[in-house]
């Protein structure tokens, strides 16, 4: 019988089944029991060891024990104990805290960070955020307390205090009486006589039984960042895969405080800076500077740093998302906690009645998630819970002809690619459609799902509204009521953004397209700064949006703030989801849409493939051709992965190099 808490399980089983078969080869039956959860993950290992040294395994792992924990009186009672003399007193100790919140310094910091997720897990959606905050950092000022071990008012006024040390301590104390005031009523015992407070003991295991729970999911984490660094780096001894995980994990937590922060500096100012993965780099470099890597790191190189932090936060299972939702509205809160005390005042600033402009960028990866499972479409998740906050979407006519003629584009590309060739990059719908693994002779019909031949545009219009309660409304006369001075600067900012892009694209396309494209862009710009005009003005309090990826909006709308002082009518998807967690309308957001909202949005999806990839998917389709149709989409699906993954200039080079070759290709021809 062997027992370990190692992740790398496989490895430890195999070590130990050879070390048996060298020097007790009579044995035939190994248990190994551990608090990973392997289940059928073992099957091939199990088959290996029968079959090389006649060693029957069994796995008692943590769904094993769980099972059976309360299966007899026996071991009912044996739990009891282990939970009395190990779990507890771990729960109750410093350290439990001390690992958490890798991004904040101090024990007072951290505790303060998990008693925040905790209470935004835990408390009602309607309670306003200086409350909410004021009675976690009360109860972390309280943790462990008990009717012998009581705490006077002004130590917990101390305390409290040390997890905010960049206020003055009046409102401090202010808040934190209100808090103890309101706790005293169901989790608080207060001995008036000496004004002394403790937690009931109801409420300390509440707060023992949700430290577990956090810790699990902590280990969860620790896990995934091995799982992801074996994944791209291979195999590697457990001392160096330890340090990989623990400087991926402190990479991560830091751009989730990075994110919090910009949205707080972002609500204090007015004044964007967008949050996006690119941020996951720098957040490399700062990490590096406060913590140099070792040997071992060194030789690994950064660049496999960024893939596994993006990796885990772009692309994490249900379980560890909702961990990472929670971490990232934590960090949030705790940034808005040292701006200011009173965090519901700085909320109440922004707009709790929204109307927002999608642009095309934002409804194509609507409409391309319906290929994706349900658990991993983002924008679907966005857009829904935009929706259920009580926020009017709606799109401009000429976002919907774009949608149109990009759908025909792609069209175009699947019935043309493999016979009389194609010109220029891979539409994003058909790209995207490819990749899935599915045969490309099927898009037409899947395009079906969203318009007919007679009258597309309506079709479109009418499948966003009735799925997503997106409206068609122009901006046209709103753009045109614009003062000239404002309206011609945007103007000439978006006709250069699109003259740029025809000028550096493959296929360039004509002069009238270039200016349609972007009075499109025009209108939404200037339309939304119409709309304004009745509207309350701060810089976060107007109702109308323009929601966008596009970064030249963000550097327009920049530029405009600093030559007119018009505020910025542009709204980032991070800002939205943000706002959506913590801004006045959150109430609205049932928890369970809540936590299915992404951290970072996985922008790569905009990315197209190359022409290399299509050929590969049309060659693993060929070769595959007969088997059952979802065996050969994995097929494909796994081809065009190794394929990416392959070292080479475009594979190394990604989208830019994809398209600077796509362009001297085409001078070549």
């Amino acid at each position: 019988m062997q027992y370990s808490v190692t992740a790398s399980w496989e490895g430890k089983i195999s070590d130990t089944a050879k070390t048996l078969h060298r020097k007790f080869p009579g044995v035939v039956l190994l248990i190994y029991a551990t608090n990973q959860v392997i289940g059928a993950k073992a099957d091939n290992l199990r088959r290996d060891l029968r079959q090389k040294y006649k060693l029957n395994l069994d796995i008692r792992d943590r769904k094993w024990f769980v099972e059976r924990v309360n299966s007899d009186p026996q071991r009912e009672d044996a739990a009891e104990i282990l939970a009395t003399e190990v779990v507890d007193p771990y729960l109750a100790s410093r350290e439990i805290i001390s690992h958490k919140a890798k991004a904040l310094t101090g024990i007072e910091c951290r505790t303060a960070f998990v008693f925040l997720g905790l209470q935004l897990e835990d408390d009602t959606r309607e309670k306003g955020l200086t409350r909410l905050s004021f009675e976690a950092l009360v109860r972390a000022a309280l943790r462990d307390t008990t009717s012998e071990r009581r705490l006077p008012r002004a130590e917990v006024h101390r305390r409290v205090q040390a997890m905010l040390p960049n206020h003055p301590p009046e409102p401090v104390v202010r808040y934190t009486d209100h808090a103890l005031k309101h706790l005293t009523k169901n989790v608080i015992r207060h001995w008036q006589a000496v004004d002394e407070f403790c937690l009931t003991y109801e409420e300390n295991e509440r707060i023992r039984n949700r430290l577990g729970d956090i810790d699990r999911d902590d280990s969860l984490l620790q896990s995934e960042i091995r799982q992801a660094a074996q994944r791209e780096l291979g195999t590697l001894p457990d001392p160096v895969l330890d340090q990989v995980a623990s400087r991926v994990r402190h990479i991560l937590e830091r751009v989730l405080l990075n994110r919090g922060e910009l949205f707080v500096y972002t609500v204090k100012t007015g004044l964007y800076r967008v949050a996006d993965i690119g941020a996951i780099q720098d957040s490399i470099i700062a990490d590096i500077s406060q913590f140099p890597l070792s040997k071992e790191e060194r030789d690994l190189g950064s660049e496999a740093l960024n893939k596994i932090t993006v990796e885990i936060l772009t692309n994490p299972g249900s379980e560890l998302r909702n961990y990472l939702r929670s971490l990232a509205d934590a960090y949030t809160l705790m940034a808005f906690l040292r701006e200011t005390p009173d965090v519901q005042q700085v909320v109440k600033k922004m707009f709790s009645v929204g109307y927002i402009w999608l642009d095309t960028n934002i409804v194509l990866p609507l409409l391309a998630e319906h290929l994706v499972p349900e658990d991993r479409r983002q924008f679907h998740t966005m857009i829904r819970a935009a929706s259920e906050a009580g926020l009017e979407l709606h799109i401009t006519p000429g976002v919907l002809e774009e949608i149109e003629r990009h759908m025909n584009l792609s069209l175009s590309c699947a019935r043309l690619y493999n016979s009389v060739g194609w010109e220029g990059p891979i539409p994003f719908l058909y790209s995207l459609y490819v990749q899935t693994g599915r045969s490309r002779h099927s898009f037409p019909s899947w395009i079906e799902e969203f318009r007919g031949d007679i009258r597309p545009e309506d079709d479109i219009a009418d499948y966003l509204r009735e799925n997503y309660q997106v409206r068609v409304t122009s901006l046209a006369d709103e753009a045109n009521q614009i003062p000239d001075e404002q309206r011609f600067a945007v103007q000439a900012a978006w006709q250069e953004v699109h003259e740029e892009k025809r000028r550096t694209s493959r296929i360039g396309g004509d002069a009238l397209l270039t200016t349609r494209l972007a009075n499109h862009d025009i209108e939404n710009h200037l339309g939304v700064l119409q709309k304004r005009r009745n509207e309350r003005a701060s810089p976060l309090g107007y109702s109308s949006w323009w929601l966008t990826l596009h970064r030249a909006a963000f550097e327009i709308a920049q530029d405009m703030q600093r030559s007119f002082g018009v505020a910025s009518p542009i709204m980032s998807p991070d800002f939205l989801m943000n706002y959506l967690v913590l801004g006045p309308t959150r109430m609205r957001v049932p928890r369970q849409t809540e936590r299915l909202l992404p951290i970072f949005l996985e922008l790569r999806v905009m990315e197209s493939i190359s022409p290399e990839l299509l050929a590969v998917a049309d060659s693993v389709r060929e070769q595959y051709r007969g088997l059952p149709e979802h065996v050969i989409r994995r097929k494909v699906r796994d081809a065009i992965d190794a394929a990416k993954a392959r070292p080479g200039e475009l594979a190394m080079g990604g989208l830019q190099a994809i398209e600077e070759e796509l362009i001297r290709s085409s001078r070549c021809s």
